[in-house]
């Protein structure tokens, strides 16, 4: 990703620029405008194994967003053509965002991947406030617990992307 994270930066009129995450099928939908301020509002990304980001949070304007969609459509990436698909009004998440674009690409019934999804962000939270009470116990719980909805949802997913 990190040829796409260069287009982004080279094509942007913003001054700081950053590819938070598109994977999982993901690559070449480009995020509306709710999902690209959910995620710089919050100030803060995890970037799974490779630990996570910190910036001071803030927001794009809709021409700002308008004209960043119009020149990563001009450019594309890896050779692929980016698209830019304005999904329904629920989705105002980064993940909502990644549940949409698994149905729109490989059929991922939304229901059941947005329930396990939530289910997921739900526990992690659980996981992550009990290591910073420094429960350890409820911690590895969670974690195994967290272990097994990712597995279903693994599980889910592979059934329909081959």
């Amino acid at each position: 990703y990190a040829i796409t994270g260069l287009k982004v930066k080279a094509a942007s009129p913003l001054k700081h620029n950053m590819v938070i995450e598109l994977a999982n099928g993901g690559d070449g939908y480009i995020p509306p405008l709710a999902v690209v301020n959910n995620v710089l509002s919050s100030g803060k990304a995890d970037a799974g194994m490779s630990g996570g980001i910190e910036w001071a949070p803030f927001r794009v304007s809709e021409a700002q967003h308008a004209a960043i969609v119009e020149r990563l459509m001009a450019s594309g990436s890896l050779g692929k053509p980016l698209q830019y698909q304005e999904p329904p009004a629920w989705v105002t998440t980064q993940s909502e965002f990644m549940v949409w674009v698994a149905f729109v690409s490989h059929g991922v019934p939304i229901q059941e991947n947005l329930k396990l999804t939530k289910e997921m962000e739900e526990i992690n939270t659980l996981m992550i406030a009990s290591e910073e009470r420094g429960d350890e116990a409820s911690r590895v719980g969670y974690l195994l617990q967290l272990n097994d909805l990712s597995m279903q949802w693994s599980d889910l997913v592979s059934t329909y992307r081959g």
